[in-house]
């Protein structure tokens, strides 16, 4: 059901019927808008409370549904941090966490886990809350709060939005008509805003600045690409080199916010596709999702599945990693910055050095 309603959001779906539907749509779109607007409005006037901890925050977060690439950043800033020998502590909602091994996680917070093993991850809702039970038996020096835009109880020293520049907007309807969390108009109390995958999506770029500059942000929009750093074995660890796969027929798993993306760039190293196993983002993976994926590489004699990093994490604990002749792959993504990350250094120092 999900889904069905993410393409009516999405436009995927037309027709009578489907225009029908998506009045309703527009219908709960107005009173979620309203309802966001009077909630920012409060916050802005004082009228609702903000907790304040006693270390500077900083905030990465999005006005989109789906993947923009928040989690690398957090990870790559924490590390920056970890450099400069301060403790950084992520700070994630949990957001469909499952249990292991006793603790809440998702696929985010796997992935952080993974990328930063050094770095703390505390998950809870109420990042607040869940920062003071830390402080308690633990010290920090700088709290990255992941996924922050929204959650504006919690008082913030920086705050960064991210924008999937392939798709920044969706069609510009909040939810659950668009893809939209807050109007664009929220982008205005924004520190930077941070463009991703801007390799991909040139023709787009001046336009999303035009949008920008209109809301005083011309000073604070930082471009980036999210480039392949390579692929890695998720069983053994071990680096493969791109050009061993050149000409590969390759099946992909992907359950994240763009999966084109994914795909075109498994076609931009030469790996062809033989299927897109798509799932929704955020999805946990069964053992009969694993199985239907190995049933069909065995019958089409194809030797390697390729993923995303997110979707790794949540593969390691499956069989399909145990096939002997069938190798589970991820596309390692690091961000490469075109302009502005001394801007956004300089503030993380200046915020340690308080």
């Amino acid at each position: 059901m999900a889904n069905i309603i993410y393409q009516f959001m999405t436009d995927q779906r037309t027709g009578a019927c489907a225009e029908c539907f998506k009045v309703i749509l527009r219908g709960l779109s107005f009173i979620y808008a309203l309802i966001v607007r009077m909630i920012n409005y409060a916050y802005d006037k004082s009228w609702l409370p903000k907790s304040s901890l006693n270390k500077p925050v900083i905030s990465i977060g999005n006005i989109t549904l789906g993947g923009v690439g928040k989690t690398p950043l957090s990870a790559l800033l924490a590390q920056y941090i970890q450099q400069l020998n301060f403790k950084p502590v992520i700070l994630s909602r949990g957001y469909k966490y499952q249990l292991q091994d006793g603790q809440r996680v998702n696929d985010e917070v796997l992935l952080l886990k993974e990328i930063c093993p050094d770095v703390p991850v505390v998950v809870g809702a109420n990042r607040f809350q869940s920062a003071q039970a830390y402080l308690k038996e633990n010290e920090a020096d700088v709290f990255i709060l992941d996924d922050g835009f929204q959650h504006r109880k919690l008082r913030r020293d920086l705050d960064i939005v991210v924008l999937n520049a392939t798709n920044p907007f969706g069609n510009e309807f909040l939810l659950p008509r668009g893809i939209l969390r807050e109007p664009i108009s929220s982008l205005k109390r924004a520190d930077f805003i941070i463009l991703t995958k801007v390799d991909k999506a040139d023709l787009n770029v001046s336009r999303i600045k035009d949008i920008l500059n209109a809301l005083d942000q011309k000073e604070n929009i930082i471009e980036c690409n999210h480039v392949l750093s390579g692929l890695r074995d998720i069983v053994s660890g071990h680096q493969v080199g791109c050009e061993s796969l050149n000409g590969q027929r390759a099946c992909l798993v992907s359950a994240i916010g763009d999966p084109e993306s994914f795909e075109d760039l498994v076609k931009s190293i030469g790996i062809q596709v033989a299927k897109h196993f798509i799932y929704r983002d955020h999805y946990w993976y069964k053992e009969k999702d694993t199985s239907e994926i190995l049933l069909f590489c065995e019958r089409d004699n194809i030797r390697y599945i390729l993923t995303t990093q997110k979707d790794s994490m949540k593969l390691k604990r499956q069989s399909i990693c145990q096939h002997p002749q069938i190798h589970v792959l991820s596309l390692d993504i690091i961000i490469d910055f075109r302009n502005g990350k001394e801007k956004i250094y300089d503030r993380i120092n200046s915020l340690l050095q308080r």
